[in-house]
């Protein structure tokens, strides 16, 4: 029996090799390799979808949480509430910008951080949390603002992938990250 291959890129060329020739050869012929008109259709379109104001695009999950903590003045002497069940850089970025990194345990059931575990790790030097999204299963990002109460905190969703599909929680998080690795279904 031959090795099972990880990823059978000739099987979803058979199905959208043409669509993405013609989409690649497009921004060949315009010449637009970076933030040409696709990137803007893109933005406007999750912008409408998610409800939000604003939208940018940028090169990497990475990116956009550095460019979200720092849209919110995050920096040394605070604390941010992650998950430790999540790329290394939702901690990365909290800490390159000198903020500390305060994990909290996830359910053993669900990899999604809880509300209560949110709450008991709240300081008054925490000023944002960024509960992770993933495997289809959302964080409860409205459980997560019940438990810290009135205290003010700016919530940085991170949506990891197969867990884009629900926009009913957009609402509640002041900022919400995508980010999406190429992955195939065979």
């Amino acid at each position: 029996m031959g090795a099972i291959p990880l990823v059978d890129l000739r099987r979803e060329n058979e199905v959208l090799g043409e669509e993405m020739r013609s989409a690649v050869s497009g921004v060949m012929d315009r010449g637009e390799y970076i933030m040409g008109r696709e990137v803007r259709e893109l933005e406007e379109k999750l912008k409408r979808y998610c409800g939000a104001s604003h939208c940018i695009c940028v090169s990497s999950g990475t990116d956009a949480l550095l460019l979200a903590l720092m849209a919110l003045g995050i920096g040394t002497g605070d604390e941010v509430i992650t998950s430790p069940f999540s790329w290394v850089s939702s901690a990365e970025v909290i800490a390159f910008l000198g903020a500390k990194v305060v994990f909290v345990d996830v359910n053993p059931e669900t990899y999604l951080i809880e509300p209560e575990a949110v709450k008991a790790a709240v300081t008054t030097q925490t000023k944002a949390v960024i509960p992770v999204s993933i495997f289809g299963q959302m964080a409860d990002v409205v459980g997560i603002q019940n438990a810290v109460g009135k205290r003010t905190l700016a919530e940085i969703e991170l949506k990891l992938p197969f867990s884009h599909g629900l926009r009913s929680v957009f609402v509640f998080s002041s900022l919400i990250v995508f980010d999406h690795f190429i992955q195939f279904r065979t």
